[in-house]
């Protein structure tokens, strides 16, 4: 009898380990399987990173002299040995309130270096913005190699701190008014931090939440490409030449193949966009379906203004 619940009880004990284990070879598999982003779809969010501009207060928005941070937390980086501020009451550009209510702002120090960094909101208190607020995405990224990360994106500004080869960073957005940059968040001296690194030259793989980066090149703007569909679930067809040359007349990009529909951005003559389809609109007129990577826009542009290429 001893015997027998002896086996018995060591049955249901080896049953009750490969219970135990059977959860996390589970949660193994269901991680391979849904373990984040796929390759392909990282880069398509890095394709639709949003884009992003200020509105400029010639004469200030009048707050008086205020702290300025370089994310929008209170612990978060503070320039100039921690005692970074702005005058507002002069000349500034503001990007919008923060989903935490802080003040993004452009603007120049006494030395006449621009500077981009945020403001708390209990020190701008009863300015009303005239954007919407202001969303970032949030596309995680490792660096290949050391890249600078500056907080002036409208010259080649001293860089505030580097990353590092291996080093984590997050992409928000994307800079392209004055140069072409990649709008980022990072840690730097301990702190939360966000600035600018150039995007034509900075090297990085995908993060980890990306499910397949194994064995992955690293991505720059040049190997980014473009996009192997577009929303209409069009497959990429050729690319379309803007007619000109450097300095003429840019051309509108639309939402649909009307000369009335809405002016979406522009492109430019001499420069090259890829495309995604051929709608015949009014006046049996062709227009080509594009995508605009600077400005994460998708639409139509009249054919008499550009030339097509497979």
């Amino acid at each position: 009898m001893k015997k027998r619940l002896m086996r018995i009880f060591l049955t249901l004990l080896v049953l009750a380990l490969t219970a135990a284990a059977l959860p996390a070879a589970d949660a193994g598999a269901e991680a391979a399987q849904d373990g984040g982003l796929t390759y392909t779809e990282w880069k398509e969010q890095l394709f639709s990173a949003p884009r992003f501009t200020f509105s400029h207060h010639k004469d200030g928005i009048w707050r008086g002299t205020c702290a300025v941070y370089l994310a929008p937390v209170q612990d978060a980086l503070r320039l100039a040995n921690g005692y970074q501020n702005v005058d507002t009451n002069h000349d500034i550009y503001e990007g919008g309130y923060t989903e935490e209510g802080w003040l993004f702002v452009r603007y120049k120090n006494d030395k006449g270096y621009t500077r981009v960094g945020y403001i708390p909101g209990y020190e701008v208190r009863g300015f009303k913005s005239s954007l919407s607020m202001r969303t970032f995405a949030r596309i995680g990224a490792v660096a290949a190699g050391t890249i600078p990360v500056t907080d002036n994106p409208v010259k080649d500004g001293e860089a505030f701190t580097e990353l590092n080869e291996g080093d984590s960073f997050t992409i928000l957005g994307k800079y392209v008014y004055t140069g072409n940059w990649w709008y980022i968040e990072c840690t730097a001296k301990g702190k939360t931090a966000r600035g600018f690194i150039p995007r034509e030259t900075a090297a990085f793989y995908p993060g980890e939440d990306v499910a397949d980066n194994l064995h992955q090149a690293p991505v720059t703007l040049e190997t980014l490409g473009a996009p192997e569909k577009s929303p209409l679930e069009t497959e990429l067809m050729g690319y379309v030449v803007v007619n000109g040359k450097e300095g003429d007349d840019r051309k509108r990009v639309r939402g649909d193949a009307t000369s009335d529909s809405k002016w979406l951005t522009s492109v430019y003559p001499g420069r090259r966009y890829p495309c995604y389809g051929i709608k015949t609109g009014e006046r049996r007129k062709d227009w080509y379906y594009v995508f605009v990577e600077e400005d994460s826009v998708w639409g139509y542009v009249l054919g008499g203004f550009v030339t097509f290429e497979k």
